[in-house]
Parts: structure tokens; C-alpha cells; sequence
């Protein structure tokens, strides 16, 4: 007998408590509970025993009299738990314990060969454990698994096992004999892969989970079913036909009894299923041809195959096929009818079908939708979340010039119809069909199919911000280079095959920069540039369009001129040649902010890489350009729909017209490239080459080029050479600082001539210099009495015209072209003009607005640094 036998419950508590570990009172073998002899009684039990004082854990001898075994509580204390019963596994499992975990001194035998070990842990973990797994198919087998118990749990060190109705055993130490702070510590990590190690010890040797063991059921009935048509084709049967005795026999005389126990069985219930009880003699003289034989176990499997099974006479005659086997009676099996030939096909088409298999039943449409779609994730299949829907890159070759080719890509929404299609490549189907008494295929169920797709924010698949189809920087200045999907920066690259990276330093040098910059200025050398700041814009459009995947934002690229044929185009096109391979797609700007934003939505939805809004010959604004020239993430409304998915930005934009002008926040979000070629006929010019062409002969070259001049730039420390830009800092890293480091202008600085151009500005100065003159500066006015000042009319008459002239027309003027209706001054138009102007600063003003819903919002006009003294203020 141990001490702890001679212990009474409440004195090896305490006694267990004083080494630190913290006992559980755990219900006696003989109660009349579930899970007796290893469940806790006690409510709460969990927070009781950790915060347990030791008169408390005295009480439990009174308050809980039938919990005689004692557990220990984890969480700082972990206990693998090796509840296998094959001796050799349980022990090949108990070494690689010792072996990823180290040794321990605690060692609880309950049943063996199960073993449980004892260690710490230095932050309380959850449960690790493997699958529920088995052995056989028997339903009555009861699983096998591996678990690390820990936080929550508790493992019974002391009393009976209700199993063997033996005393749980420790080896050499106990927690009656070590402290707790003498176990080894092991980790988090560490026990993960203890059990994963473990899992795969236990599948090695056969034993799958019982989802797994339907699955292979099935298989092996699947092919059975396929060795059933084939050897009936063989030996010249049809489906329904009855073989005669002398084809089995010369079918069992080329069968080699080498067989395993199972294939042994197998041809025995061929056998009965072809002659019957008859067929007795054939089973005995075929089973004595084996050297391990047993005429009284021969004889006894015989009478059990009565009972029947799904492997039939043609398995027999299928094994007999494959050791060479050929019917002397019939040279081939007549297809006698179309259900038998397509029994036949559908057979040989299972044989050969590795996909896995989901079963739909009625009523459990959400279990198969994850089935289903865990199992499209493990196959990789190009499928990935955006924007509220699931989406999937598409590729085309179309033409570029000359005969050349180019690969684009876009991201396509799925719906039922292209689901159905990728899923049934790489899912069987089935439905029980009660008629066949078989599961047969079915094509994917239409439910199902929309379960997955109305999924949003539960879907494993990752999301993806963009599809480009050349090799781009990461944030980091790695290249991302590899086809597929990049988890880093969320792209999908697309490679077009026919391209060709060159090697790219790893360290290049101001002098790799500066040689590659030239390659780009020789593309441009065409252009008339207006100034050196123009030029840097064109150069800062080409950088963007190669890294502007893996930026957050960038502003938006503007080319003007102010003729037609000047090259506006020609020079995006020669950005997106490099970044795409082909010239760039175009929209035009709507008739209405509104139709802009729809048509720019449906191809930020598509994730393409370049867009440019052409032929802008008028101002240039509104929210949802500002929105996705700063903003990561907008939502847009998509043409022909009414709804506005939020989608993430990864397009370089460009806009180009004839005498374009930014309106408002753009003049900050856009940096502005003129061009201007002097002469009446800028088309008729002449070039040297055409660099378009250039760039498609050798784009890879031209790709390496935009990524050396970021990456030396890196490589020499980020010098400082400008100052930050709000909103575009990233973009100011990659692209402006580099183009300034080899000593271009600064592209940055193209924004003040959109501001002093910016027609906005020039109402606001034009509106505070007529304030100053008709208004007091001080003062609070409502909209009524700004249009009344305006409006004012001077005394007495003209004759000429009969009419009385304005005290103030110009400011009149003023206030017609900014809230004008019907050729009177709207006050509302004109209190929404002044609120969205309010607090922007020109020329050292600004108009300040105080709130007032009895009387109307009052504005005034403040110079900054001085106090309103205005009471309304």
C-alpha cells in the first residue's frame, strides 16, 4: 500500500496544497453520476479550488463526504495526456513527450498503458488536443486522442480509477513528494507541437476520426463497386447476369492465396455472392492452397458470409484480371443495355476521382457549407474576399502593339454560377438517393452556393487589395516577385509569363540610381515640358504606377496642355505601359459628379492598377475623387447598382485635359504636370522614336530601372531632402524623395500652382475683399443680410434704361456665380457655400460661423491672431 492510500481525502489535500499544488474534490467511482470517479461536484469548483484557504479545503470533508478521489486543478499546471491503449503507441507517444517537453518526475498511471505526465508553465494555457481518433470501424470502439489539459481542467492524481477499480498510481514522485516549482517548465509552443507530432504518430498507424473512417468506407465501396463492373466486363457478364461455376473457377484457379486477412474475406463473400452455398467446396480448396490455412476457421468464415456484403463476384473476378486472368468462355463482356454501360463508366470515372467529397443532407446545409469551404481553401484555389464579396483574378492576353501580347488582369465577383464551376472541379457532390440505397453524384446545390457567398466577415479566405501582373516593391523594399497571392501586402500578382526581371542589386548605389533614372528621363526627352517640376511629376507618375500597390495612398497624377495632340495621353500611357504592359484604360468624366464616381467605382472594384480619367476640359473635383486620392480604404457606388461596397485603393489615377483646372481639396491631392509644345499643330511633330514601343520591346529592364531608383534610396538611409506632406508620407518616402535626392525638382510643388489656379480660391479672396469694403469685418451676418448689403440698390434713376443701378454689382456678380438661382441670390445655396468654406485660411482670413436655429447661422470675417469682439461671436 502507498502513503497516499493511508491518507484519508482531507489530509493528502492539505498535504498536496503545502507543495503548491492547488486539489480538486472529485466524486468517489461509486456515485450514482455521470463521469463518476473522475467528475468534480463541487459548483464553481474551478475559481474554489484556486482561491481555496486550507480551512476551506478542511470543509470539503463535510460539505462533499462522496468525493474521494482528489484531482489536481491546471493552469499553471499542465498534464499531457496519452489516453492510448495500444501499449507500443502509448509509449512511442510517452518518449516523444519526454523528448519535445523534457523529462519529469511526475509520472500517473490510471489505466494502463494511458499515462499522464506533470509539468508548469510559466502563463496559464487552453486545452491542446488532438482529433477524437479510431482504430476500426466499429461503432462501438471507443476513441483515442492525446490532450494537454490546462486552464479550466483538472486531472485525478489520488483514489480510484472507476475503470480498473485499482488506485491511480504515481512512479517514483508524486505531488505529495515534489514541490510544484520543481517540475520542469515547458511552453505553449512547445505542447502545441507535442501534440501535433502525437497526432501524426496516431494516423501513421492507421487511426482516422469517424468523419474520415465514413469517408474511406465509402471509398473502398466506391471501389469495390468500380472492381464489380470492371471484372463482370472482364469475365464477360452483364450487370445482372449470373457467372457460371466454370468461369469462377478458372477465375480462382489464377488467384494466388497471398491474400491479407481482409482480401481473404473479400474473395470469400465474392465467392458466396457468385454460387451460393454451392460454392463451399471452391472456398476450402482454394483457402488450403495457403500455408496458413485453419480448415476449422475456413469453414466457420464460410457459414458467416450468408449474411452478405457490397464486394460481389466481379471483385473476384477483377483480382483474378490483375494476375493475368482472361475468360475462355466470352472474349468480352456484352453491354447490354445503356444503364449498364453508364454503371460501367460512372464506376471507372470513381476510380479515378480523387476529389474529396462533401454529402448534403437536408437540414444541414450550414455543416456542408464549411465542409465545403474549408475544403476549396486546402485545395488553394484562387479565391478571395473584397469589398463584401468573394472575387477571383482573372487573366487576358490582348494585344499591344505590333503584334505583341500582353497579360491583364482584373478581380471578377463571384456568383452561383462561377462558385458552382470552381467548387465541382475540385468537390464531389453526393446526395442518398433512398431508390440506388447509395449516396450518388449530385452538381453542387444551389443553397449551399449562396450560403457561401452571403458569408461576409466569416469567410477564410484572405482579402485582396489589388491584381497587378508585374513585380512591385513591398514596404520593406523587398521585391514581390513571386506568381500568386502575397499575404504582406495583400496583391495579387498575376505574372505575365513573357516577362523578364533583370537581376536586381541588393545594395544599390547612388550611382545604380542614377543610371537607371536616365534610362527613364531618355523616355521622356520627347515632351515639352513648361519647367523642371513638370518633368519631376511625369518621372514621380512612372515610380508610382510600379509601387502603388504596396502604398496606402498616392495623389492624383494631372496632365494638361493646352492643345490637343500635345501628348498628354501618350505620357500616361508610357506610366502604364511599364507598370501593366499595355497602354492605359480610360474613362470619361460624367456629366455629374455622381456618374464619375460610378464609373470610377466599377473599376477600383475590378482592383485595376492604372486608371486615367480623359479629356477633363473643365474643373476637375469633387468628394469621391478627393476620397480615393487620400483615403485607403472608399465606398463607392457601382454603375448600374445601387449599392456602395467600401473598397480598398490600389490604383494609380491620372487625369488628363486641355487647360485643366483643380477645383478645391484636389489642388492638395493632386500634383500637376503642364505641357506645352509652342505650336499651333502639336500632333504633326516629329520623334525620334516612339517610347511606348521602347518600353514594350524590353519592359523588364524598365520595371528594374523605377525599382533600383527607391531601393538605393533606401539603401542610403532615407537621407532627408524634403519635407513631410500631410496624408502622403509613404507615397513622400518612396517616390518624391527619391526624384529630389538625384536632383529633380520637387513633384510637391506643382500643388501651389493648382492652389493660386483653383477658381474656388479665387472666390474666397474675391469674397473677402468685397467683405472688407461692403461689410463690417467684426460684425455677425446672417445669409439675408449678406444679400441684402450685395443687392443693394443705389438712389435715383437711369434714365437710359429705366433702371436703378447697384451699390455693389461686382459682389453681386459674386454671389450669383456661387448661390444664384433664377437670377436672384439664394440664401440657402449661399449659407451651404459659406459653411464649406468656413475656417480655410487665404491671405491670412478666414469666415468664422456661429450656430444660431432660432435667427439663422451668423458668419463674419476674422483676420487670424485677432479677437471677434462681435457679442454673437
Amino acid at each position: 500500500m502507498t502513503a497516499h492510500q493511508t491518507l484519508s481525502p482531507t489530509d493528502l489535500r492539505l498535504a498536496i496544497r503545502a507543495r503548491g499544488f492547488h486539489p480538486v474534490p472529485v466524486s468517489g467511482p461509486a456515485m450514482n453520476v455521470p463521469s463518476a470517479g473522475k467528475r468534480p461536484m463541487m459548483p464553481k469548483w474551478e475559481q474554489r479550488c484556486l482561491n481555496a484557504s486550507l480551512e476551506e479545503i478542511r470543509r470539503w470533508g463535510i460539505s462533499e463526504p462522496a468525493c474521494t478521489n482528489t484531482g489536481l486543478l491546471c493552469g499553471l499546471l499542465v498534464g499531457p495526456d496519452i489516453d492510448v491503449l495500444n501499449p507500443e503507441l502509448a509509449g512511442a507517444i510517452e518518449k516523444l513527450a519526454l523528448d519535445r517537453l523534457g523529462p519529469t518526475p511526475l509520472r500517473r498511471i490510471g489505466r494502463a498503458p494511458k499515462v499522464l505526465l506533470g509539468y508548469r508553465v510559466a502563463v496559464p494555457v487552453d486545452k491542446i488536443q488532438t482529433k477524437e481518433l479510431f482504430f476500426t470501424d466499429d461503432p462501438r470502439e471507443k476513441g483515442t486522442k492525446v490532450e494537454v489539459l490546462a486552464r479550466g481542467q483538472q486531472f485525478v492524481g489520488f483514489g480510484t480509477h472507476p475503470d480498473t477499480q485499482q488506485p491511480y498510481s504515481w512512479d517514483d514522485a508524486s505531488p505529495l513528494t515534489i514541490n510544484f516549482d520543481e517540475l520542469p517548465a515547458t511552453t505553449e509552443d512547445a505542447l502545441r507541437q507535442f501534440v501535433v507530432e502525437a497526432e501524426a504518430i496516431l494516423r501513421a498507424a492507421g487511426a482516422l476520426t469517424r468523419a474520415e473512417r465514413k469517408q474511406e468506407i465509402r471509398k473502398r465501396e466506391r471501389e469495390n463497386k468500380t472492381r464489380e463492373a470492371k471484372g463482370r466486363k472482364t469475365a464477360g457478364f452483364g450487370l445482372h447476369e449470373t457467372p457460371d461455376r466454370e468461369t469462377i473457377a478458372e477465375a480462382l484457379e489464377h488467384l494466388p492465396n497471398d491474400f491479407d486477412y481482409d482480401g481473404w474475406v473479400q474473395i470469400g463473400f465474392a465467392l458466396y455472392d457468385g454460387l451460393g452455398e454451392g460454392g463451399r467446396d471452391l472456398w476450402e480448396w482454394w483457402s488450403a492452397t495457403s500455408p496458413k490455412d485453419d480448415p476449422g476457421l475456413t469453414a466457420k468464415k464460410w457459414s458467416s458470409f450468408a449474411g452478405g456484403h457490397s464486394v460481389k463476384i466481379g471483385t473476384l473476378f477483377w483480382h483474378a484480371l490483375q494476375h493475368g486472368w482472361r475468360s475462355k468462355g466470352r472474349s468480352s463482356a456484352p453491354t447490354h443495355n445503356r444503364a449498364e454501360r453508364e454503371a460501367g463508366e460512372e464506376a471507372e470515372q470513381d476510380e479515378n476521382d480523387d476529389r474529396p467529397t462533401v454529402f448534403v443532407v437536408a437540414g444541414k446545409t450550414p455543416e456542408a457549407a464549411d465542409r465545403a469551404e474549408a475544403l476549396l481553401l486546402e485545395s488553394g484555389v484562387c479565391v478571395y474576399s473584397r469589398a463584401g464579396t468573394l472575387v477571383r483574378p482573372i487573366t487576358e492576353s490582348v494585344p499591344a502593339s505590333k503584334g505583341r501580347m500582353t497579360q491583364v488582369a482584373r478581380l471578377s465577383s463571384l456568383c452561383t454560377t462561377s462558385l458552382s464551376d470552381i467548387a465541382a472541379r475540385k468537390i464531389r457532390f453526393q446526395k442518398y438517393d433512398k431508390r440506388e440505397k447509395d449516396w450518388i453524384n449530385i452538381n453542387p446545390p444551389i443553397e449551399l452556393l449562396s450560403t457561401l457567398l452571403k458569408r461576409e466577415g466569416e469567410w477564410g479566405w484572405p482579402p485582396v487589395s489589388g491584381v497587378i501582373t508585374t513585380p512591385t516593391l513591398r514596404p520593406d523594399g523587398s521585391v514581390l516577385s513571386r506568381r500568386g497571392y502575397d499575404p504582406e501586402t495583400r496583391l495579387f500578382l498575376a505574372l505575365d509569363p513573357s516577362f523578364h526581371l533583370p537581376p536586381l542589386s541588393e545594395h544599390p548605389t547612388k550611382t545604380d540610381a542614377l543610371a537607371a533614372l536616365l534610362l527613364l528621363e531618355a523616355l521622356l526627352s520627347g515632351f515639352p515640358f513648361v519647367t523642371p517640376v513638370d518633368r519631376a511629376v511625369a518621372l514621380s507618375g512612372i515610380l508610382t504606377a510600379v509601387v502603388r500597390g504596396t502604398l496606402p495612398v498616392a495623389p492624383l497624377h494631372a496632365i494638361r496642355a493646352h492643345s490637343p495632340g500635345t501628348g498628354k495621353s501618350f505620357l500616361v500611357d508610357i506610366a502604364s505601359a511599364i507598370a501593366t504592359g499595355r497602354l492605359c484604360p480610360v474613362i470619361a468624366a460624367g456629366k455629374t459628379e455622381e456618374e464619375t464616381e460610378k464609373r470610377l467605382g466599377a473599376l477600383l472594384r475590378d482592383g485595376v492598377a492604372v486608371v486615367s480619367i480623359d479629356n477633363v476640359n473643365s474643373e476637375l473635383g469633387g468628394d469621391m475623387l478627393c476620397q480615393m486620392t487620400e483615403r485607403p480604404l472608399v465606398r463607392v457606388r457601382i454603375l448600374g447598382k445601387s449599392e456602395a461596397p467600401e473598397i480598398e485603393v490600389k490604383s494609380t489615377t491620372f487625369a488628363t485635359g486641355n487647360n485643366l483646372t483643380l477645383v478645391g481639396d484636389m489642388t492638395r491631392r493632386t500634383v500637376l504636370c503642364t505641357l506645352d509644345a509652342g505650336m499651333e499643330r502639336p500632333e504633326l511633330r516629329v520623334f525620334d522614336f516612339n517610347p511606348v514601343e521602347r518600353v514594350l520591346a524590353d519592359r523588364g529592364t524598365y520595371v528594374a530601372a523605377a525599382m533600383t531608383i527607391i531601393r538605393a534610396y533606401r539603401a542610403a538611409g532615407l537621407p532627408s531632402v524634403c519635407g513631410p506632406i500631410g496624408s502622403y508620407e509613404e507615397w513622400s518616402e518612396a517616390v518624391r524623395a527619391p526624384l529630389i535626392w538625384l536632383g529633380h525638382a520637387d513633384p510637391v510643388s506643382s500643388m501651389e500652382t493648382a492652389r493660386e489656379e483653383d477658381p474656388e480660391l479665387s472666390a474666397i479672396r474675391e469674397l473677402f475683399t468685397h467683405w472688407q469694403e461692403h461689410l463690417s469685418r467684426s460684425s455677425g451676418y446672417t445669409t439675408n443680410a449678406i444679400i441684402k448689403a450685395a443687392c443693394e440698390k443705389r438712389a435715383g434713376t437711369n434714365y437710359d434704361y429705366g433702371v436703378q443701378e447697384f451699390v455693389a454689382p461686382e459682389f453681386r456678380d459674386l454671389l450669383l456665380r456661387q448661390a444664384g438661382d433664377g437670377g436672384a441670390v439664394n440664401s440657402r445655396r449661399l449659407g451651404k457655400w459659406l459653411s464649406r468654406i468656413k475656417g480655410r485660411v487665404v491671405d491670412g482670413h478666414r469666415i468664422e460661423m456661429r450656430e444660431d436655429n432660432s435667427n439663422g447661422n451668423r458668419f463674419s470675417l476674422s483676420k487670424i491672431g485677432e479677437r471677434n469682439d462681435d457679442p454673437h461671436f
